[in-house]
């Protein structure tokens, strides 16, 4: 019965912890005064807390700040920055992106390989390789490395960390490979949802309750946030926006199936006509270029927007009222508040964006209409790694793991 009740008491004090721990990682800075209201518990208790956290090298006080609900200045809290590492690998289908990260959010390293994804068990190995030379470059031990986050394109099972569209080898789980390698705990989840992490923690679905991050790039695929977390389905399948029927498409999809949304709306369709202007004598297109077609791409386009090519601004433009339709589907579905556009086409900026709102005034009903805006995302290409890392950091300070002085 003793052990029991110590066991009991061990649960509830990491529990507490863990509340602590997340509620600094998300604020990124915190006195004891603000935390106590936040996890609703003494400052005698917090501080404890705080103080056992310190020791165990998860927390760090850079110093002092004025606190205007105390009237006086007050010490601040933050996640340690030299100690409890994170590996971040973003994989997609055009390439990889792998980062090492602190608890407070920094980059401190990151490799970027722009190269197709091939869905063989020797990328793994490469994965691991890139892996040790960016942790070896950044003079971080493994003993340093608390965990390691991987974002997949395509489908993935996060309940069951398996991969399903890529790097699905049964007979060398990806997981257990990089696990039993570095010897730390992996977390693995589709791009689309660590995106939206990434919005909902860090960029334009903050304090959002329920809103979606559309990712427009080579295919087209949508983040769900509702009750202010990450919507992920029965298999963590949600979100395939790119593959509802267009209605204006018979071309095959990748998927095996004929006239999905993306056949028309995304990367590849939008520069397979541009190619098409191209040849029939664009100049502006053929200035950017030359006589390199197969160079086009969306960046090319862009400018060539900017310098108001008509035949681009027209393309955009069409580009844009197509995705906006599909959007209009996940407005009717979701009521969203917020409906964040990320991808490489959000770069193109209003050439899209003003397209979209027209396509949703025109598709949506109206009373449904005025509640959501529509906006840019404003993490750039960074939401993806922000979202793999809060996901990896939410499992990491859920389990407290010790870590003892090395």
């Amino acid at each position: 019965m003793k052990n029991l009740r110590h066991s009991v008491v061990d649960l509830k004090r990491r529990e507490l912890k863990g509340r602590v721990l997340n509620c600094v990682y998300h604020a990124r800075q915190a006195t004891l005064s603000w935390l106590a209201k936040e996890v609703n518990l003494s400052i005698p208790t917090v501080t404890e807390i705080v103080e056992e956290l310190i020791r165990e090298k998860w927390l760090e006080s850079p110093g002092m700040k004025e606190d205007f609900s105390a009237g006086r200045r007050a010490r601040v809290f933050t996640m340690r920055k030299d100690f409890h590492y994170l590996l971040i690998y973003e994989i997609n289908q055009t390439g990889k992106r792998i980062s090492v990260m602190n608890l407070a959010g920094e980059i401190l390293a990151e490799v970027c390989k722009e190269e197709p994804l091939v869905n063989e068990i020797q990328t793994v190995t490469h994965l691991i390789r890139t892996g040790e030379e960016i942790l070896n470059g950044t003079r971080i031990s493994k003993e340093k490395l608390a965990g390691i986050g991987v974002s997949l394109q395509g489908l993935v099972n996060p309940y069951r960390k398996e991969p399903v569209s890529y790097l699905n080898f049964p007979a060398n789980p990806l997981v257990n490979t990089l696990s039993e390698h570095f010897g730390v705990p992996i977390v693995i989840e589709n791009d689309l949802k660590a995106m939206a992490e990434g919005e909902r923690c860090f960029g334009q679905l903050k304090d959002v309750a329920y809103g979606a991050v559309v990712n427009a790039d080579y295919g087209i695929g949508v983040g769900l946030v509702t009750d202010n977390q990450v919507y992920r389905g029965t298999s963590g399948f949600s979100g395939e926006l790119g593959h509802i029927p267009s209605g204006h498409s018979d071309k095959m999809c990748y998927c095996g199936k004929r006239g999905c949304l993306e056949t028309i709306v995304s990367v590849p369709h939008l520069l397979e006509r541009a190619r098409e202007m191209y040849e029939k004598g664009n100049l502006i297109l053929r200035k950017k270029v030359g006589k390199n077609i197969q160079a086009l791409s969306v960046g090319h386009l862009i400018d060539a927007a900017e310098e108001g090519d008509e035949e681009v601004i027209d393309l955009f433009y069409a580009t844009g009222h197509e995705l906006g339709k599909g959007i209009a589907v996940l407005v009717h579905l979701l009521n969203p508040s917020c409906i964040v556009i990320s991808g490489s086409l959000s770069r193109a900026g209003r050439f899209i964006l003003h397209p979209v709102e027209e396509a949703l005034n025109k598709y949506c009903i109206s009373k449904i209409r005025k509640d959501v805006s529509v906006v840019l995302t404003g993490l750039g290409d960074n939401a993806c790694r922000y979202g793999m890392q809060s996901i990896l950091a939410h499992f990491l300070l859920g389990k407290n793991i010790k870590s003892e002085n090395k």
